[in-house]
């Protein structure tokens, strides 16, 4: 079930895109590119962290304080990627 979950995410993403002409990793403006790109750096810097724990065998239990970071950064700035998204292509539909 999990492999079938994680193959249908990119059909129905690319289904949906193909359908619609919406895709949520195409920033419609400048504003949702913005929250785009500052989501995939947190993403980044919090994975990079976790390997440096790992080089610099810092205990793993630390780990825990990026992930938390990246969890919370994701819902928060997903969501307002959503609504910048959102604005800009209700502002596109009626240009």
């Amino acid at each position: 079930m999990l492999a079938l979950g994680v193959i249908a995410i990119p059909v129905l993403t690319a289904t949906y895109s193909r359908r619609y002409g919406v895709a949520i990793s195409k920033p419609a403006g400048p504003r949702s590119r913005r929250f785009l790109l500052l989501t995939l750096a947190v993403l980044l810097v919090g994975m990079v962290s976790s390997l440096a724990f790992k080089f610099l065998g810092i205990e793993p239990w630390w780990a825990f304080v990026p992930a938390t970071i990246a969890c919370v950064a994701t819902i928060i700035l997903g969501r307002r990627y959503d609504g910048a998204q959102r604005r800009e292509l209700a502002a596109g539909a009626h240009a």
